[in-house]
C-alpha cells in the first residue's frame, strides 16, 4: 500500500487543493508524481497549516491468490469511481490507472 500526500498545483498557491490518496498500485504513485506535487514537503505544509484535504482511496481490485503470478496491468472487470462531496472523499475501484481518485 502507498500513501500519497498531494497538492494540485503549487505548494505556494493562494488556495492550494490538498489531498491524501491511499492506493495499492505503484503505477498510480508514478502517475500522481506526474500530475501533482507529492511527497514530504506537501505533508509538512498540510500539517503546519492544518490544511483541509480530500481523502482518496484507490484499488486496482485484483488481489492475488496464494501462488498466483501478477500481471503487467492488474485491474478488475468491474470499475467504480464514486465521489462523496459531503465528506470530501473519492473512491476508485477496479481501474489500473487511478488518476481518477
Amino acid at each position: 500500500m502507498y500513501v500519497i500526500p498531494f497538492v494540485m498545483g503549487s505548494l505556494d498557491a493562494k488556495d492550494p487543493k490538498y489531498g491524501v490518496e491511499i492506493t495499492d498500485s505503484p503505477y498510480v504513485v508514478c502517475s500522481m508524481r506526474i500530475m501533482a506535487t507529492i511527497g514530504t514537503d506537501v505533508l509538512e505544509k498540510m500539517s503546519k497549516t492544518g490544511a483541509f484535504f480530500v481523502k482518496a482511496l484507490h484499488s486496482v481490485g485484483a488481489p492475488l491468490a496464494e501462488g498466483q503470478e501478477d500481471v503487467p496491468w492488474p485491474c478488475n472487470l468491474e470499475k467504480y469511481i464514486v465521489q462523496f462531496p459531503e465528506t470530501r472523499e473519492i473512491w476508485s475501484f477496479g481501474s489500473g490507472y487511478g488518476g481518477n481518485a
